[in-house]
């Protein structure tokens, strides 16, 4: 008799399962949830069948439920039969842990070439359309497939009109006799559907965040739009102005000089996007880094990232970083013992002494030196090379919520280079210049 069975053929066990499984899923606990799903499939393989068959009637929505949970770590396959089969049931989730747009987003930029994303986004968008889940009974638009039909077919494909997608919310007859979850869920799926639309080789459907420097301050370019880092250029208008530029130019009424100003701007962040990509593709020549499938034990991938790094194994470094990240295990990657001594002699050469206590703290300093001391000082890439990795990893940093530890990198769009932030001393502190 397995684990799971006792568990199962005892109420008093089995409720106690129960209990620990939703506080997983219901905190949204990765770990917890990627562990308990693959231990339960295996077990559940040798029940009897009186177990099985309590198994079958009573744990379907929790599997489903920590599937989703563990989203970052299934294979494409499993996630668009959710996708297709069981999306309904993400309707229990809270849309500030749960947006589909960021899901989407996430498990992409663990895709490097840019032809595979776009195969995959045509693949979510046609699970989408083949859900045959009921989202209201009452209805004359009954499925998730029927109601993103339905609304393509009244707004438009492709690149929505937002001002015709919100008359279609206010006044569409159908959905509002919708119940208000059942119009949030809606509105989160039709989100997700309409971000897949947009190739990855597009500015607008560009996966990764990017950090530039624009007139010395740093900005993010995600979604097609760029905005301040709040907490370093608060009241900027300097974006405010370039959209400003791109709608007069695109209605002709700029000044000539204004024009060629904001066209060079425009070409500027597109050259940086090509670079970017340019650079990670020969980093990562085969592809998707290995992110999925890969042990959930923040200990056994420190192990392998010590490995990677002698071997100088670029694609596989980045998975075991990404794999932390995703684990938020980042704290016990600067206190490994692999890293410890090595990391504080490289503080020493490049910001001074003094700093020990600091390297105790995880800040978003200490985590921007300490990837370049992995990356430059023990991978040996170039430091443009690994300030494009950072931006790379800082992306994966922002989706697991993280974005505090998102700047330590950027493009610099007068150089058209990738860069690191550097790093000073000053009182005991280490803090960005």
């Amino acid at each position: 008799m397995n684990r799971l069975e006792n568990f199962l053929i005892d109420l008093k066990l089995k409720e106690n399962l129960k209990q620990f499984l939703n506080s997983a899923i219901y905190f949204f606990d990765v770990n917890k949830c990627i562990s308990a799903f693959k231990n339960l499939s295996e077990m559940q393989k040798s029940l009897t069948p009186k177990a099985k068959k309590i198994f079958q009637e009573e744990f379907p929505g929790i599997m489903l439920k920590l599937k989703w949970v563990a989203w970052s770590f299934l294979q494409s396959s499993e996630l668009l039969e959710l996708l297709e089969k069981h999306l309904l049931i993400t309707k229990e989730f809270s849309l500030e842990v749960f947006h589909l747009p960021e899901v989407f987003r996430g498990y992409l930029i663990g895709i490097i070439n840019y032809e595979d994303r776009d195969v995959l986004k045509l693949k979510i968008r046609e699970a989408l359309l083949s859900n045959h889940e009921v989202l209201d009974e009452k209805t004359p638009v009954k499925t998730i497939g029927d109601w993103l039909r339905n609304i393509t077919a009244q707004v438009g494909q492709g690149v929505f009109d937002n001002l015709k997608e919100n008359e279609y919310y206010i006044k569409d007859q159908n959905f509002i006799k919708l119940k208000l979850e059942d119009q949030e869920f809606l509105k989160n799926v039709i989100s997700a559907y309409k971000y897949c639309w947009y190739s990855s080789q597009t500015r607008e459907g560009l996966d990764d965040s990017i950090t530039i420097e624009e007139d010395g301050k740093l900005k993010i370019l995600e979604f097609g739009r760029i905005t301040d880092v709040p907490a370093l250029d608060k009241g900027d208008i300097e974006v405010l102005q370039y959209f400003i530029d791109q709608a007069e130019q695109s209605q002709g009424a700029m000044s000539a000089g204004r024009q060629a100003a904001a066209t060079a701007k425009s070409q500027a962040y597109q050259n940086l996007q090509q670079r970017y990509q340019q650079i990670l593709g020969q980093l990562l020549p085969n592809g998707a880094v290995a992110t999925k499938g890969e042990s959930h034990i923040p200990e056994v991938i420190l192990d392998q990232l010590n490995n990677n790094l002698a071997l100088k194994d670029t694609a596989a470094v980045i998975g075991n970083l990404e794999n932390l990240i995703i684990l938020k295990a980042v704290s016990q990657l600067i206190k490994s013992r692999n890293f410890i001594a090595d990391f504080s002699i490289f503080v020493e050469a490049h910001v001074g002494q003094g700093f020990k206590d600091e390297l105790n703290r995880l800040t978003p300093e200490v985590l921007g030196l300490f990837l370049q001391y992995l990356l430059s000082g023990k991978l040996k890439l170039s430091a443009e090379q690994s300030a494009v990795v950072g931006l790379h990893l800082a992306r994966a940093l922002g989706q697991s919520g993280q974005k505090d530890f998102m700047t330590f990198a950027y493009g610099d769009l007068k150089t058209g280079a990738f860069k690191w932030r550097e790093v000073m001393g000053e009182n005991g502190k280490l803090r960005f210049k």
